[in-house]
């Protein structure tokens, strides 16, 4: 993990730092990248990171300080010369403006100033399906009027896709943009949906691809983050894949995700129908919830899957339920658990 620079943490990927510190160090930055990866490894972070290495007022190493006033202002999401575009709400203008109410806007400045502090912070927002076109125009009326400063002006666009589907009206617009590119103008597009951006997009970024999080550099932070045991940051980071967003939220309540699968897998294995009905009313209002322990329920029995087939312990993810999976094993040797 690297330190003193905008995160307190954020677990590094070699290969995209040393290009990204390059492109500064020989003045070779382009007018757009775009970071794609699959949710949870750190792309809006490192657009963070690189914007506030190319404003920052001391740079180090061709990084940022996480010092100097400039980076400063980002870390309290209040410099000038970064743009944040994100899918909104956003009501039919006839002034070809964004239209947002108080609380939108509020909603939107929390979200980004809780990204700003935890760089696995989930910025995204599954209900809003698109990026208006209005806030591409925004941006072209801002690269018209220039900059007062000879600093670059850069714009961090998440869930980048949704520029491109389902509608593609935001994509020919900043299309158009990145056709007649202006000097000291960045565009930095952020997405897990790779395929879902339009060609014509893609062919004009630089892209970059971020790898999944390996579990030792997983547990690490987590070890460090949540003061946890090894034990239990190994079993987050096995069944969280890569994705430290979610192992995030799973730190957050994992005696309690545990708990639950557990009494569900029980419950399963005794066929019981009524303690069932019982069980899922709890997360009638928490849908997110019971969808991860369905993740984990699948999880369980893919181990058991697995340890039917192999004899291996190795690949078990859920280490801490062997006990569990081994009894099941054993008691329904006969079973099918695949089908």
């Amino acid at each position: 993990m690297v330190k003193k620079m905008i995160y307190n943490e954020l677990i590094i990927h070699n290969k995209i730092l040393s290009y990204l510190q390059s492109t500064i160090k020989n003045d070779t930055i382009p007018n757009a990248f775009l970071f794609y990866g699959n949710k949870g490894v750190g792309k809006t972070a490192y657009a963070i990171e690189f914007s506030a290495s190319l404003l920052c007022l001391n740079p180090k190493e061709n990084w940022s300080c996480g010092e100097c006033n400039s980076c400063m202002k980002i870390k309290k999401n209040q410099h000038e010369n970064i743009n944040y575009i994100m899918p909104v709400k956003n009501k039919k203008s006839s002034k070809n403006e964004l239209s947002l109410s108080k609380e939108e806007i509020d909603s939107i400045q929390n979200n980004i100033t809780e990204k700003l502090k935890n760089p696995y912070h989930d910025i995204s927002n599954k209900k809003i399906q698109s990026i208006p076109i209005n806030a591409i125009r925004e941006i072209r009326k801002k690269i018209s009027l220039g900059s007062l400063t000879n600093n670059y002006n850069i714009n961090i666009i998440t869930d980048a896709e949704k520029l491109c589907f389902p509608r593609q009206e935001a994509a020919n617009a900043l299309l158009k943009i990145l056709e007649e590119p202006h000097e000291k103008n960045l565009f930095i597009l952020c997405t897990s949906n790779f395929s879902k951006i339009i060609d014509t997009i893609s062919s004009r970024c630089i892209k970059l691809h971020f790898s999944n999080l390996d579990s030792r550099s997983m547990e690490s932070y987590l070890i460090e983050k949540y003061n946890i045991n090894q034990k239990k940051a190994d079993v987050i980071s096995n069944i969280s894949n890569g994705d430290m967003i979610f192992a995030n939220e799973i730190s957050d309540k994992f005696e309690n995700l545990m708990q639950d699968l557990e009494n569900s897998i029980n419950i399963i294995l005794e066929k019981n129908i009524n303690e069932w009905i019982k069980f899922i009313a709890k997360f009638r209002n928490d849908n997110y919830s019971f969808i991860l322990i369905l993740d984990l329920i699948e999880l369980f029995f893919s181990d058991l899957i697995i340890l039917n087939k192999t004899q291996n312990y190795d690949n078990i993810k859920l280490k801490n339920f062997i006990e569990k999976i081994n009894f099941c094993s054993k008691k329904y040797e006969d079973v099918d658990w695949s089908k």
